[in-house]
């Protein structure tokens, strides 16, 4: 998430444009002092300041430690310090939440410690300090289903995540509590914090494992901050996958300031620091924040409950995808074409994507009862960006194009805002070039879009068969080069994600090629605003394109198809080739690993171990086939490389010219795998797929935090390097 943060908005430029006016008189003294019994359990040390002027006359530094925290020095001394720290911060629990009551300044709305109470029906142990539901739930832990707004305390302003701009030590002494907000109306200095144009280009190569110093002043840089904003983000991102909404709110307490944040599908915009305990602001936005309505807090209007009927119905139209229906969660969905609004019934997706920012995109198995048919609905925030297109209107290019192994599109289209009369899109880019707002990253403007496709197909890891992997690759494979030759569009996604077949019965199956969204046509390649992207897509795969169908063959058959090698041995070699990652100094980005480069080269895994010293991946004697052809896609690669090597001599690098020459087009990988599935000793009636040939617990773990955030930095730093940074991901990261 890092360079994602948009700020300092002054918190009454954020009341304003995000909360509508409350009818009750929020300037007497009920809102103004409805915090002030917290003083009692957060003290009074840090009350004169804000930290910016606790950093002009000498306090924290920006990406720092508070000077409270440098006098322990010695270990027993910091642990002691935690320790006070924790029980002060479940101090302020009972007491926030008391305040409020006692102020009733949300009778509608019921706050209910979660500090230590996670959300048991989903596998993260992940809590806010203070869930707020409505005043008649029966909710005493935290349900992420049914969060309205999650409140995070911390103890001391010096764990405050961000930091406002300074304020010049003379500036500093004037100032008196409370601490007013910022003017929007600011001097010359805000637009000093801008990026020039090739410290931006720079700072899209951010990653926070890459070790260097943070280029967003606005992120606080220590450990215990990006600890902070990870914590507020995963928040987000749990309420995100489990709801559905256009945005959503966040409060941050720490000590005896806060800030409020605001969240949409392009970034986070977060308020300066302001002294709750002091002045209105904060009994202002939840005074607010209770009378607004669910569509005024970010919740979807284009989704509702289903009714009992129409919950009947769907049930017997999905009656063959059973795995996707659940009962007790079944909804209405609106999609907007141009010929009006359509209505499907959806419950559980079949993909539903981790990130806290970018393209969000979920996948259901819908019913459309008007058609009574089952249908394949996607649901995702596109780019609104130069040379970027309308997945649907990609598709009736690809379609007029003639292209094979491609879905029909029924119908699709932007989502109106009905509570503005426009679409929904998000706004926090717009405000990123506001005079307050500090360096983010190149931020781009959302725009939520459904389609609906009339293939509902079955993802490459379903496969039953090494052969059916094979021909379903294929298959995508000949879609994937019609669409560049004879309609002039790239996909830039060739993955096993984006990689559906129809089951044709007794093992035979059609492959087809989804995903068009980040497609481009070849003559908008260098379109400036598409073009920040690169070479974009999922991380395990990101090579050259024609790399893809290796790497995709090769990963998706390790996870299913019985070899050689097993257990963790099989685990570690996935790892090592699929998800570790370097960072290059010189280029500023992370690159592939090793052992890729070294599959290509010196054909590890692939060759025997007497030529390689790793042990030799043989799949079983009934897939010889695939045996072959994994072998013959590395040859190739190998002349493509030794023809490419300047630093071989002539002679061999023209040795290897007429084999590498192959690849100037896919015929020659599109010949080698029907060469395979079409061979004769190999039968489609063979069901060689195995379950856990993988051991779960070595599949990898990793935060949905840290999940998001390699998506997004993957898909920024590729405008530079054709990789991301994937040192957390996995293959069930589609997107981002």
């Amino acid at each position: 998430m890092s360079g994602y943060f948009v700020g300092p908005m002054p918190v009454e430029d954020f009341l304003a444009e995000f909360t509508p006016s409350s009818a009750l008189p929020e300037h007497g003294s009920a809102f103004k002092d409805a915090f002030k019994p917290m003083a009692d359990v957060t003290g009074s040390s840090n009350a004169s300041k804000t930290p910016a002027q606790g950093k002009a006359q000498g306090g924290a530094k920006a990406g720092g430690t508070s000077s409270e925290s440098r006098h322990d020095d010695s270990t027993a001394a910091t642990i002691s310090g935690g320790k006070r720290k924790q029980r002060k911060e479940y101090a302020m629990y009972p007491q926030f939440i008391k305040s409020i009551n006692d102020a009733s300044l949300c009778p509608g709305l019921k706050f209910v410690d979660t500090s230590n109470k996670p959300d048991k029906s989903v596998p993260e142990d992940v809590k806010p300090d203070i869930s707020v539901y409505p005043q008649n739930s029966k909710l005493t832990t935290t349900s992420w289903k049914h969060v309205e707004l999650a409140i995070e305390l911390k103890a001391t302003s010096a764990q405050d995540p961000f930091v406002d701009p300074k304020v010049k030590a003379s500036d500093a002494s004037e100032k008196q509590s409370p601490v007013p907000p910022q003017s929007s109306e600011m001097s010359e200095e805000s637009t000093e914090r801008r990026f020039d144009s090739l410290t931006l280009q720079r700072s899209e190569t951010y990653s926070q494992e890459g070790g260097r110093k943070t280029p967003y002043e606005f992120e606080r840089g220590s450990d215990e901050a990006i600890r902070i904003r990870g914590q507020l983000a995963d928040y987000a991102t749990l309420q995100w996958q489990h709801q559905f909404r256009l945005f959503l709110f966040q409060v941050i307490i720490f000590g005896d300031l806060a800030r409020l944040l605001r969240y949409d599908r392009t970034a986070v915009v977060v308020t300066d620091a302001f002294k709750y305990q002091e002045t209105p602001y904060l009994a202002q936005f939840l005074s607010r924040f209770n009378q607004m309505t669910g569509a005024q807090r970010g919740n979807d209007p284009t989704v509702t409950r289903a009714s009992t009927q129409e919950r009947d119905l769907a049930v017997e139209i999905l009656r063959a995808y059973k795995d996707h229906v659940d009962k007790k969660n079944m909804w209405k969905v609106e999609v907007h074409d141009q010929a009006g609004v359509k209505n499907l019934i959806i419950s559980k997706p079949t993909f539903r994507s981790p990130a806290t920012t970018g393209r969000a995109t979920r996948c259901y198995v819908a019913a459309d009862l008007a058609e009574r048919k089952p249908v394949f609905l996607k649901d995702s925030w596109r780019y609104v960006v130069d040379g970027m297109e309308r997945e649907g209107d990609i598709y009736e290019r690809l379609h007029s194009n003639h292209v094979s192994n491609i879905s029909k599109v029924l119908y699709h289209g932007d989502l109106l805002d009905t509570t503005k009369g426009d679409r929904q899109s998000t706004i926090s880019a717009e405000l990123a070039k506001k005079p307050w707002a500090m360096k983010t990253r190149t931020l781009d403007k959302h725009q939520h879009y459904r389609i609906v496709l009339d293939v509902v197909g079955r993802r490459l890891n379903q496969a039953p068969s090494s052969w059916a992997i094979v021909k379903i690759i294929h298959d995508a494979l000949v879609a994937h080069w019609e669409a560049y030759s004879q309609a002039g569009v790239l996909h830039r996604d060739l993955s096993p994600h984006n990689i559906l077949f129809i089951d044709n019965g007794s093992g035979d199956v059609h492959g087809i090629l989804i995903d068009w969204d980040l497609g481009r046509r070849v003559e908008t390649l260098n379109t400036e605003g598409a073009r920040l992207r690169g070479w974009t897509g999922t991380w395990q795969f990101v090579s050259h394109w024609l790399l893809r169908a290796f790497w995709t063959l090769l990963h998706t058959a390790l996870n299913i198809i019985p070899c050689s090698l097993s257990g963790i041995t099989l685990a570690n070699m996935l790892k090592t080739v699929f998800d570790e990652a370097r960072w290059d100094e010189v280029l500023g980005c992370y690159l592939g690993g090793n052992e890729k480069l070294n599959i290509i080269m010196h054909g590890h895994y692939i060759l025997p171990y007497s030529a390689t010293e790793r042990a030799q991946i043989t799949f079983h004697d009934l897939a010889t086939p695939l045996n072959d052809l994994v072998q013959s896609l590395l040859f190739l690669f190998q002349d493509w490389d030794t023809y490419h090597n300047m630093a071989l001599r002539e002679t061999r690098r023209l040795g290897a010219k007429a084999e590498a020459e192959k690849l100037l087009t896919s015929e020659a990988i599109i010949q080698l795998f029907k060469d395979a599935y079409t061979n004769p000793a190999w039968s489609h009636k063979i069901a060689d797929r195995r379950e856990g040939l993988v051991p779960e617990e070595r599949r990898g773990s990793s935060s949905k935090r840290a999940i998001a955030e390699t998506n997004e930095e993957q898909r920024k730093t590729q405008r530079k390097s054709q990789t991301g940074d994937a040192t957390s991901s996995r293959l069930k990261i589609l997107e981002e």
